[in-house]
């Protein structure tokens, strides 16, 4: 239904369990390395980081 370029990653770690893989932002080169052994290219994997979610702020703010 969608594709790479409607994933963004939010920061949000406040609240969530302890126990999870990622459990505060320090941890995002675990699912970096997940994505690239999944096969995700590097310029796929940077949509999803940032580039994303910076678009959509460009997006929104040229309003």
């Amino acid at each position: 239904m969608a594709g790479i370029d409607c994933i963004g990653l939010g920061s949000d770690f406040d609240g969530i369990p302890p126990y999870l893989e990622l459990k505060d932002a320090s941890y995002l080169s675990l699912l970096e390395k997940a994505l690239k052994q999944a096969g995700l290219s590097s310029l796929e994997i940077e949509k999803i980081f940032y580039k994303n979610v910076l678009r959509v702020y460009q997006n929104i703010l040229k309003s």
